[in-house]
């Protein structure tokens, strides 16, 4: 119970604190757009409880947006009235609705983290730029006007010379004041403001000071002007309110910027709730469409309540976070404070100074610039900086959606090259046919991808042989099929190359077949050496460990392997079930005799198998393989018993009898592994003359080897 009312206390102080700054950014947009100030506070008041009730995000504050002006100054120019482009904001929220049914969210997954990190820094600068001239007490610009360009012909370093050169003393001292106050309360005030934020107090401490300067230095260089506070417009509710002219509704026109609007302000949504995201300490993704059928709620109610369109907007996400804002009522709260300002108490929050309120914002883009972790940016590569610095820059010299464009953009341009460079490789596998070339198709081939495919294909020498792996593949885009094909039907015959297609749907219209020998055919085991056996089942181990196994085509091995088997080698090893010697090699159907019983023993009847195998069956490789952590080896270690397997457990007794130098436990185990391998392999060439003198004859080699059940390697004991 407690926690949650320190989590709504919380929430209560964050939504106070963005209210404060919400005021002056929602009047100074409506002007900014030339539409009746209070309109501004309509979005605002609609983006706060309307769509912070229907939205998934714990963190986002939606209201007016600079970033859409441009677009809301032209749908009024050609409505030729405000009333209906109303309806226009109405049609905007009702598309918007419509996307989130269509599931049009998602696009928003496409936005790269670089992109959304420039977003941040641009915003964060940006709002210690804009707000210098505040801190001054130059209010010729509105506050919410966001853009590099101003409508006075003027921009923002130029507004900066102006405020230096009309400084207003009163203003510049609140200012100041008010940062300094957030500075102190956010390095030795932890214990206040826990209960009350920093920016609360300067925005307090703004007030007392005005009220100073306004009652005790008229006349003089600190007196303060209206122009220099906050201005909710006051008077009756029939004189505030504008309402859809709904006579208009259906007009083309209307409709037509409607869905402009509902266009730019997803986007911008859809933007502003990843760079939340993104703030979030608690790092909670908020649903995309939900959050789009929400940003269509709110515009629907701003449309009917006569407010300009609203958005999810990062400033005030950004002070939300700031201020410990934690569950979207910090959010709703923010609303129904600038409900109660409008309905209630103008008059008392007209006592805001403006400078103080420049303060707040200074501060939070500030903290906005230094929780960006630029360090690993630019650590992370050309591919992740660069469009970071090119969002960071277009966004503070242009707008929000021309620099994030530019950012994507630019990310496009390195997806193409990382699509042309590293989408495709084949690897080299040695195989008892020869050495394979194998092509692992990934997951998803766009049309992105058939330059790097068609490089790729080209590359492969002549005279080769080529698998085409598409077992991991959903999609192949068609021009990637094509590609593929004619390499296939064209290339590969006039260079001949043999290609194997593997793993292939069939509506790609590709037939799955070996062309290259799946299994080994007699001649293959008649002309291998021993020592090339072996070399074959290191290669293999080695694909198996790392993840990258030939894949073999099972159902062409067992048609192939039906009359007759030539296997290159015969396995005796353990019977663990983590231990299977045809995966851990990497073998197919016909290419290996397997001999497994408990601790690798032999006796009479497994010595004879051995013999069968290599004499008869023509294997050129005899490999005694153990494994660690192996049950029967630590059972001799305890000198365990159990009625039939204590023959077995006492043959294995003898391997760790000579290991007894060895005194730690663990130690023990791992070396009368390797002893009972190696004794195992003795015992072999003990028993049989046959295999003996095919050794003499090299034949046949003889070799022991233990395989780690944690890392997947087999180490191959001399």
């Amino acid at each position: 119970m407690k926690s949650k009312t320190n989590v709504f206390l919380s929430d209560l102080r964050a939504g106070l604190t963005v209210f404060l700054v919400a005021v002056p950014l929602c009047l100074g947009i409506a002007l900014a757009c030339k539409v009746p100030i209070e309109a501004g506070l309509f979005s605002g008041i609609s983006g706060g409880i309307v769509t912070g009730l229907v939205s998934g995000s714990q963190t986002s504050v939606s209201g007016p947006s600079a970033g859409f002006v441009a677009v809301v100054l032209d749908a009024i120019s050609h409505l030729h009235s405000y009333n209906l482009f109303l309806c226009s904001v109405i049609w905007a929220g009702i598309f918007q609705i419509i996307f989130g049914f269509l599931r049009l969210g998602r696009f928003g997954n496409y936005i790269p983290s670089s992109v959304i990190n420039g977003l941040l820094v641009a915003i964060g600068l940006i709002l210690i730029l804009k707000q210098i001239p505040h801190l001054f007490g130059y209010e010729a610009t509105p506050t919410g006007d966001f853009d590099f360009l101003q409508g006075d012909d003027s921009n923002t370093f130029t507004e900066i010379f102006k405020a230096i050169q009309h400084m207003d003393m009163g203003a510049l001292i609140i200012g100041l004041t008010s940062l300094v106050t957030i500075w102190f309360m956010n390095r030795y005030g932890k214990r206040l403001t826990k209960y009350v934020p920093a920016s609360l107090f300067a925005v307090f401490v703004g007030i007392l000071l005005a009220w100073h300067f306004q009652t005790h230095t008229k006349g003089t260089r600190l007196e303060m002007s209206n122009a220099q506070l906050v201005n909710i417009p006051s008077g009756s509710l029939s004189k505030i309110f504008h309402f859809p002219a709904f006579s208009g509704f259906a007009k083309l026109d209307v409709i037509k910027f409607g869905l402009t609007l509902a266009i730019v302000i997803s986007l911008e949504a859809l933007l502003s709730v990843s760079a939340g995201d993104k703030l979030d300490r608690q790092k909670r993704h908020t649903p995309v469409n939900r959050e789009l059928i929400a940003q269509g709620c709110g515009n629907m109610a701003s449309g009917l309540l006569g407010g300009i369109p609203l958005t999810s907007v990062v400033v005030r996400t950004a002070i939300n976070v700031d201020s410990g804002g934690k569950t979207k009522f910090a959010t709703i709260s923010h609303g129904i404070f600038l409900m109660l300002s409008v309905l209630c108490i103008p008059r008392y929050m007209n006592m805001i100074p403006l400078s103080s309120l420049a303060a707040v914002l200074i501060y939070s883009g500030w903290r906005l610039v230094v929780n960006t972790n630029l360090k690993r940016i630019f650590k992370n590569g050309k591919q992740y900086y660069i469009p970071f610095v090119a969002t960071t820059l277009f966004i503070m010299f242009t707008n929000v959606l021309i620099g994030v464009c530019a950012g994507m953009a630019l990310g496009f341009v390195f997806v193409l090259k990382a699509n042309y460079v590293k989408s495709f490789s084949f690897k080299k596998y040695k195989y008892h046919a020869g050495e394979v070339l194998k092509i692992h198709l990934p997951q998803e081939i766009s049309f992105l991808n058939k330059p790097s495919l068609v490089h790729m294909l080209d590359s492969i020498p002549k005279k080769s042989s080529v698998i085409i792996d598409a077992s991991h593949t959903d999609y192949i885009d068609q021009d990637a099929l094509d590609a593929i094909k004619e390499f296939k039907k064209v290339r590969a015959k006039l260079h001949h190359i043999k290609v194997s297609t593997i793993g292939f749907h069939r509506t790609y219209d590709i037939e799955n077949r070996m062309h290259i020998t799946s299994s080994v055919t007699k001649e293959v085991q008649k002309n291998i050496t021993p020592q090339e056996v072996l070399v074959l089942l290191k290669e293999g181990n080695k694909r198996f460990a790392t993840n990258n196994r030939i894949g073999h085509d099972f159902k062409a091995q067992m048609t192939e392997t039906a009359q007759a088997q030539n296997p290159l080698v015969v396995i005796l090893s353990c019977m663990d079930s983590r231990a299977i010697p045809e995966t851990i090699f990497d073998l197919g159907i016909g290419e290996a005799l397997i001999v497994r019983v408990a601790g690798n023993v032999t006796n009479q009847d497994i010595t004879g198998s051995l013999e069968f195998g290599c004499k008869v069956l023509g294997a050129k490789l005899v490999l005694v393989l153990g494994h660690t952590e192996c049950g029967a080896v630590k059972a001799a270690c305890d000198n365990g018993s159990l009625e039939n397997a204590t023959p077995l457990i006492q043959r294995i007794q003898r391997s760790v009898h000579k290991c007894n130098h060895v005194h730690d436990d663990a130690k023990l185990v791992n070396e009368a592994i390797k002893m009972n391998v190696v004794d195992t392999a003795a015992e072999i060439l003990e028993m049989s003359n046959t295999l003996t003198e095919m050794v003499k004859n090299e034949e046949i080699k003889i070799c022991g080897g233990v395989y780690n059940i944690k890392t997947g390697y087999v180490e191959f004991l001399k």
